[in-house]
């Protein structure tokens, strides 16, 4: 990889520098390069959000910095090893992690078009969590706070079964 430094590239520059294939973080700017192009456009066609486009680029950029290197170059077992970085040291939450894998899926199989084993790059279980009930109480003290039952049969119904 060639580790020269750009100052700026706006982003309104269709390619980067002979040899700047990689994400490049200098002084807070991002500078343009072949491979954030590629995943710009390949996310583009597939309909992707700004948002979406934004924390996917984000999320490489975060791998680059975290080896120093271009992502394209690491090994399967290095992304591995840095999902596990993210699940055991940062103790992400299973949404966040989630972000980060498909993220991470997308740019190895669509920009890339590396062929990655999915055992590799697994899902995070997110907690299912159980719908508050109100009790009956809960929910005769909302029924009596309505101004007129008579003006919606359901509240109607569901009053003559709790009282």
């Amino acid at each position: 990889m060639d580790n020269k430094i750009v100052k700026s590239i706006p982003d309104s520059t269709p390619t980067a520098p002979v040899g700047m294939d990689v994400f490049i973080h200098q002084t807070g700017d991002l500078i343009m390069t072949t491979l954030r192009e590629k995943m710009k456009d390949a996310m583009a066609l597939r309909g992707f959000s700004q948002g979406t486009q934004k924390k996917y680029l984000y999320e490489v950029i975060k791998l680059q910095k975290y080896y120093q290197r271009s992502p394209a170059k690491l090994s399967q077992d290095e992304i591995r090893n840095y999902l596990i970085y993210l699940v055991k040291e940062r103790k992400l939450a299973a949404s966040t992690y989630n972000v980060a894998v498909h993220s991470l899926r997308f740019f190895y199989d669509m920009v890339l078009r590396r062929i990655i084993s999915y055992r590799d790059f697994p899902l995070s279980k997110e907690p299912r969590r159980l719908p508050d009930i109100l009790s009956t109480s809960e929910v005769a003290s909302i029924i009596k706070g309505c101004s007129n039952i008579n003006l919606n049969p359901a509240v109607k119904h569901i009053s003559s079964h709790v009282f």
